[in-house]
């Protein structure tokens, strides 16, 4: 029997029992994970918060995830890990009851933050790391797209992998709510509304040229490249390379259908 088939056949295993299995699998990573639930340390990531207002925030690279944590949970929280990963963390009944919710972001202006946030050192060591060793050789975006963005490379780095990667199950979105980085405040206002916390939105992690509009950087070359590489997020997101507010509530409501 093939690695996928195994794969298949554990997908299809009942919520619970898949998460028995992987504590067997992985004692440590289950075990660190349960620890995570009751540590409180705005500096680190933790899951106490989502315990404590009955949610689960799923923290897509580069949507304003840092910022939506902080202000709502004092911290980081649980940062970049996938639906997937939270199911086996909680346990079916309070998977199943918590309020879910992410938020997305146009894939090709996501890319351009990116590519920025990278090659400004990143959020911590580990990023200025792999920034220096992968990017310091493109010195503009064009460059980078042209020769680094491929299906294979975008997988080696948090901050690349697709969006659909952190926020569906068997090819389809399984949140009860995604908001949209082009609508952040208003999203965001309604996630307040549904989690009973009351705070302002803070505005962290800003490019210094987030101002600038991201189809600047585009040629039709690289524009073409992105849609490739990128294609699931484009289809299942509802995005195209110009989106308006009408555009995107028809994609919403796809997403939700």
């Amino acid at each position: 029997m093939t690695k996928g088939s195994l794969h298949r056949i554990y997908q299809l295993l009942p919520h619970d029992v898949r998460r028995q299995v992987f504590r067997l699998r992985r004692p440590d990573t289950y075990r660190l994970w349960q620890e995570m639930r009751t540590r409180e340390d705005r500096d680190d990531y933790t899951f106490a918060p989502f315990d404590r207002h009955r949610c689960i925030f799923i923290h897509v690279p580069k949507c304003a995830g840092v910022a939506v944590s902080e202000s709502l949970f004092g911290g980081l929280a649980g940062g970049h890990r996938s639906i997937g990963h939270y199911q086996m963390i909680f346990r079916k009944k309070e998977f199943d009851g918590y309020f879910k919710f992410a938020f997305i972001r146009n894939p090709w202006d996501r890319l351009v933050s990116a590519f920025h946030f990278l090659k400004q050192g990143g959020f911590n060591e580990t990023d200025r790391l792999w920034a220096q060793q992968h990017l310091s050789r493109y010195n503009d975006f064009d460059s980078f797209v042209h020769n680094w963005v491929t299906p294979e490379n975008i997988w080696s780095w948090v901050h690349f992998i697709p969006q659909t990667h952190f926020i569906c199950i068997d090819g389809k979105p399984s949140l009860d709510f995604i908001g949209r980085y082009e609508q952040l405040e208003s999203d965001f206002r309604f996630i307040q509304s549904q989690i009973g916390i009351s705070c302002r939105l803070t505005s962290l992690n800003r490019r210094p040229s987030a101002t600038d509009d991201f189809k600047s950087y585009y040629s039709d070359e690289t524009r073409e490249i992105v849609a490739r590489v990128y294609s699931s997020d484009i289809t299942t997101l509802g995005y195209c390379f110009e989106n308006s507010n009408i555009e995107l509530q028809q994609a919403d409501l796809a997403i939700a259908s």
